[in-house]
């Protein structure tokens, strides 16, 4: 954490996910920009209408996450997310 800026060093174990295809792609550099989005599934059902779907979506510990391929408007996936996990949480790896 910076202030209230998250970074994420994140490494693909196989050559299958969406950020091995990244680094196949573009090499090294910023993969997706995250975005607070409380009202998760109304933000994804009006990104849908525009023409922006979900290339990835899950749930973590009750907050759901998607990847938005946005791509091609800002050069960078946009996450969404609708809160944050309980400071006390491990992590999932390391």
């Amino acid at each position: 954490m910076v202030g209230r800026v998250q970074c994420e060093l994140i490494e693909p174990l196989d050559d299958e996910s969406i950020y091995a295809q990244f680094l196949a792609k573009k090499g090294e550099g910023v993969h997706h920009i995250a975005v607070a989005a409380p009202k998760s599934d109304e933000t994804l059902a009006m990104q849908a209408k525009r023409g922006n779907d979900s290339v990835l979506t899950g749930e973590f510990s009750g907050i759901k996450v998607a990847y938005l391929g946005r791509e091609r408007d800002l050069g960078v996936i946009i996450e969404t997310f609708n809160g944050m996990p309980d400071v006390k949480q491990k992590p999932d790896a390391t």
